[in-house]
């Protein structure tokens, strides 16, 4: 699979956060997805992409929910890319 720039530095950075407890807003513009992510003794990632996020949410292995939009706070679990354009963010809840 060939993933855009966008999506390839998109998933590097937020592979660093992985394992960590966070807080994250999502949200959507015309051509993709604005992130900010808050970890305690990180330096806070915000970011507009024209790659689209989402983020699973997780309650032990079992999904919960897909949301493309909003806030959540949770360990984050993994991150990797779906397709070119898009990025899945696992969350335990």
């Amino acid at each position: 699979m060939r993933l855009s720039e966008d999506v390839e530095w998109l998933v590097s950075k937020l592979k660093e956060y992985e394992g960590m407890h966070a807080s994250i807003v999502l949200s959507r513009w015309r051509h993709g997805s604005e992130i900010v992510v808050k970890v305690a003794g990180m330096p806070t990632l915000e970011v507009r992409t024209l790659a689209f996020i989402y983020i699973v949410l997780k309650k032990g292995d079992d999904m919960m929910a897909r949301i493309d939009c909003g806030w959540t706070e949770g360990c984050i679990e993994r991150v990797g890319p779906v397709d070119e354009w898009h990025v899945a963010i696992y969350v335990k809840v």
